[in-house]
C-alpha cells in the first residue's frame, strides 16, 4: 500500500514517534474487540443507566453512531472505568430530552475549541468539530477534563479516535472498544491514554 495505508501519532506520555500500518488496527472485527472487552472488564448486572434510543438519537445527531459503542453502551451502561473516565452518549428518552444531549454536546466542543488545539508535537490541529462533516465528537468524558472523541472521517465503522486534554490532542488509530482493551492490557499505542495507576487493584473495575 501506498502513504495511506501508515499512520504516524506521538504517545501522550512517550515523545518518540511510531509509525504504524493501518491494516494492524483494523484486522480484528468489532464483534471480537467487544467480546474480548468483556472477558477483560465484564459488565455489571443489572446494567445502570437509561436505555438508549439509538435511532432517535441518530435522527437528533444527523449521524450514524459506529456500531461498536452502541453494543458497549447497552452492554454496560453509564459506569465509571477504573476512575479514569465514563462514556457520553445521548439522553433519548424523549426527542426534547435528546435535543438537549445535542446541545449539550456542542457546550463541550464549543469550550474545547475556544483556543487552538495542538498536537503533543505542537502542530495546530486542523480538524473542525461536529456537526461538520470529518469533525470531532465526544464519546468518553475523562474524570480529569479530558475528552475523548471521534475523527468522524469516512465510514463511521472506522472512525479512529483522539484524546483532548487541556488543549492538546493525541490520535489513536483505532476503534473505541479496541482503544480501551489495548489499554487495560497495555498495548501500545493505547497504554498511554489513561496513566497506568488507574489499573491498580484498588481503582480497576467500573461502578455506576
Amino acid at each position: 500500500m501506498g502513504d495511506a495505508s501508515i499512520l504516524r501519532f506521538q504517545s501522550r506520555t512517550h515523545q518518540a514517534l511510531v509509525i504504524v500500518p493501518l491494516r494492524n488496527y483494523m484486522e480484528m472485527s468489532m464483534a471480537s474487540q467487544l467480546d474480548r472487552l468483556v472477558k477483560l472488564m465484564p459488565p455489571l448486572s443489572p446494567r445502570p443507566g437509561n436505555v438508549v434510543d439509538w435511532k432517535l438519537a441518530e435522527d437528533v445527531f444527523g449521524v450514524t453512531f459506529p456500531t461498536d459503542y452502541k453494543q458497549f453502551i447497552d452492554l454496560y451502561g453509564n459506569v465509571i472505568w477504573c476512575d479514569a473516565f465514563r462514556p457520553f452518549y445521548p439522553n433519548t428518552s424523549s426527542r426534547a430530552e435528546c435535543e438537549n444531549s445535542k446541545q449539550h454536546y456542542l457546550d463541550v466542543l464549543s469550550k474545547m475549541y475556544k483556543f487552538d488545539i495542538i498536537t503533543g508535537d505542537g502542530v495546530r490541529v486542523d480538524i473542525p468539530p461536529y456537526p461538520t462533516r470529518g469533525g470531532l465528537l465526544p464519546c468518553l468524558a475523562d474524570t480529569d477534563g479530558g475528552w475523548v472523541c471521534w475523527h468522524m472521517k469516512g465510514n463511521p465503522e472506522k472512525w479512529t479516535m483522539t484524546l483532548y486534554n487541556g488543549g492538546t490532542m493525541w490520535f489513536f488509530p483505532m476503534s473505541l472498544t479496541k482503544m480501551i482493551a489495548d489499554w487495560i492490557e497495555q498495548v501500545p499505542p493505547a497504554d498511554a491514554v489513561w496513566h497506568s495507576e488507574h489499573l491498580e487493584p484498588d481503582e480497576y473495575g467500573i461502578t455506576p
